[in-house]
């Protein structure tokens, strides 16, 4: 076995890979509830997606803000 074979893969390129495949799972699961709570009418379990509280959500020509 060489030096080469047994030589770690840097630990930062390591973390931001799972870092970011995190990231995506996390992002995915929040567009997933947001998805279901719009196709449910629910608006306010639709906007924890986003949680900003100067958004404006406007549908239908109606504004809606929370």
């Amino acid at each position: 076995m060489t030096d080469s074979e047994c030589t770690p893969a840097p630990l930062a390129a390591h973390g931001r890979a799972v870092d970011m495949a995190f990231k995506k799972v996390a992002i995915r699961e929040v567009v997933a509830d947001m998805q279901q709570a719009w196709n449910c009418g629910d608006y306010r379990g639709y906007i924890q997606g986003v949680l900003d509280p100067g958004l404006v959500l406007v549908s239908r020509g109606r504004f809606q803000k929370d």
